[in-house]
């Protein structure tokens, strides 16, 4: 009976492993191995992973510089609310923004007059009939 128990015990231990090192942001192979380790010896790996695991992971190398630029746009760009995929190179970015940052395509046209914001299909302005500019 004391062994089912134990069965149990890991098992669960086990589960909450998983999904806490998901959670920390570790790859699939640690979070395998953690959960593993803990399954077959509950006593030794669970609190190494409570002392020694419960530690944020990088997700992205902070040499790399463009990758970090593009996880602060896009950590910005969902701080303020509403995300948009830009039309013309496909990245996320704040619905508020005129502009792309990736590619600097113009995401709202503005009418040269009255700075009524504009569709892009639209030839005259509908507040003060201005005719809108080339696109």
């Amino acid at each position: 009976m004391f062994h089912y128990i134990m069965l149990l015990a890991g098992l669960l231990a086990a589960v909450w492993v998983y999904k806490d090192a998901k959670q920390w942001g570790y790859t699939k192979l640690w979070i395998i191995l953690w959960s593993i380790g803990t399954l077959f010896t509950v006593y030794l790996f669970f609190p190494l992973y409570l002392i020694l695991g419960r530690k944020p992971q990088l997700k992205a190398k902070p040499e790399d510089k463009n990758t970090m630029e593009n996880i602060t746009i896009e950590a910005d760009a969902k701080f303020s609310g509403v995300v948009i995929d830009c039309p013309m190179c496909g990245k996320q970015v704040n619905e508020e923004y005129n502009n792309c940052p990736h590619c600097g395509y113009t995401l709202k046209l503005y009418c040269e007059k009255c700075q009524y914001e504009l569709e892009r299909d639209w030839k005259v302005c509908p507040n003060c009939q201005t005719k809108t500019p080339e696109k």
